[in-house]
């Protein structure tokens, strides 16, 4: 590329330290981004190595005494900023963004100037991250930065002066990026804590791996489809039962054919079974307040809140695999769950699977419960008697 015969095309950004034209190949008509900017940018020379689907490829560095100038691949399309995205859409954009951050992290390149118009919109769906002017390797033995770029208003404590930059601050950036990005209420509600916890001040609160980011919105979704398929299969199964185990059903009184599994009960307006499978670390930072109780003993550790009506049991790789809560903080379509039997029936609907039933325990006879199953998870309404009120609400 070092003797590329091109005409410029257009310009397409000029600032104090740099001057970005547009250019084209006179033979091949192929377009090119030519940059030239101030002082020496020896990052370049890293990423012209780095292959990366979002990335645009970088042809040729020149770094001269005062200047660096780069020819790298031109990736058409709109910025983020300027486009309005679905909920598949938004998830498409946070899925690259955290492939390319961890890819850039893992080669010691920290961009530090992540936000919308530096994220462009593919035909093909994808992003192409632009712009490494102010990208930076970190250096070790040095307490902060020597040269204070980046945007204000997505640039964090840090990028002003006040310790070195590191993953934390790209994950920052992400945050409020992000949050930029998502036009819907509802959309910005349910992702709430995870931006929350990207954008904390204090960069030991945040996120510390473009990897938690990632698990943090993509984990829990996993689960529940995964625990949709269980569903499905179930319910292939189930119905085989029913029609060849018909007295099953008719010995069981006041209860209809199997309808579904209840698996968005909110507590708190917050869907209970979201927090299955997640750490317990992470939930006691979104929740920000004072445990009543807190015991860690493998497989029976517990994390209560009795105050705010939920209690965590998590295992010995500190993952939540049952909770307990208060049916009067809890609702369905919005309904309140702390309600009798039948009324649990007509809220809810029959539970899943067939061979569900409520009855008394032996060793507890005037305590009832009624169980719905899907295969994998289990919600349980524990209650004085079918007439009273249900009392405690388990989810495993």
């Amino acid at each position: 590329m070092e003797h590329l015969d091109y005409e410029e095309i257009e310009l397409m950004k000029q600032s104090e330290n740099s001057t970005v034209h547009l250019i084209r190949e006179k033979e091949g008509g192929k377009f090119f981004v030519r940059k030239v900017m101030k002082g020496q940018h020896p990052v370049y020379l890293t990423l012209q190595s780095c292959t990366h689907p979002c990335l645009p490829q970088i042809y040729d560095v020149a770094i001269a005494e005062g200047d660096t100038t780069i020819i790298e691949e031109y990736i058409d399309g709109p910025s983020l900023g300027g486009i309005k995205l679905s909920g598949k859409q938004f998830k498409g954009v946070v899925k690259d963004l955290c492939s390319v951050l961890e890819f850039l992290h893992g080669k010691g390149i920290i961009h530090r100037d992540i936000k919308p118009s530096n994220i462009i919109y593919k035909e093909s769906g994808h992003i192409g991250l632009i712009d490494f002017d102010a990208a930076r390797e970190p250096k070790e033995n040095r307490e902060q930065d020597t040269r204070l770029l980046g945007t204000r208003g997505y640039a964090p404590p840090e990028q002003y002066g006040f310790s070195q930059t590191d993953v934390r601050t790209d994950i920052y950036s992400l945050g409020v990026t992000l949050e930029q990005i998502l036009q819907d209420g509802f959309q910005k509600l349910r992702y709430k804590r995870r931006l929350q916890k990207c954008t904390e001040l204090d960069p030991n609160k945040r996120y510390q791996s473009i990897r938690q980011v990632r698990r943090a919105f993509f984990h829990t979704e996993r689960n529940i489809l995964a625990g949709l398929a269980v569903i499905a299969a179930a319910a292939f199964f189930g119905c085989y039962l029913l029609k060849n185990n018909k007295d099953i059903i008719s010995s069981t009184p006041n209860m209809a054919a199997a309808e579904r599994y209840p698996n968005q009960i909110l507590w708190n307006d917050y869907p209970v079974t979201d927090y299955l499978g997640r750490y317990i670390d992470d939930i006691m930072e979104e929740l920000d307040a004072s445990c009543d109780e807190f015991a860690e003993d493998g497989d029976e550790s517990i994390c209560a809140y009795r105050e705010i009506g939920i209690i965590f049991y998590f295992d010995n790789r500190r993952r939540i695999y049952r909770i307990v809560t208060d049916p009067a903080l809890c609702t369905y379509n919005g309904d309140s769950l702390n309600v009798n039997r039948d009324k649990i029936l007509e809220i809810l609907g029959t539970p899943f699977m067939m061979g569900w039933t409520e009855w008394g325990l032996e060793d507890v006879p005037d305590e009832y419960f009624v169980d719905y199953y899907n295969g994998k998870e289990g919600i349980r309404f524990y209650m004085p008697s079918p007439e009273k009120a249900a009392t405690d609400l388990f989810i495993d």
